[in-house]
């Protein structure tokens, strides 16, 4: 089972994703993961607010 989070107003509203990764038998050992929009190639001027759509 796996968490995964949206922080749109993280490092000045370019934002941020986070994965927490587990499985149903140990919730949250299997490591974690956080990426921002320029690992996607999304471009930062602007605040793009990166996650917004994971927490609507």
């Amino acid at each position: 089972m796996d968490l995964t989070v949206g922080a749109p107003g993280e490092d000045a509203g370019d934002g941020a994703v986070g994965s927490l990764r587990g499985s149903a038998g140990d919730p949250v050992t299997a490591g974690a993961l956080s990426f921002g929009p320029a690992a996607t190639g999304v471009a930062t001027p602007g605040s793009p607010r990166f996650g917004t759509a994971l927490n609507g």
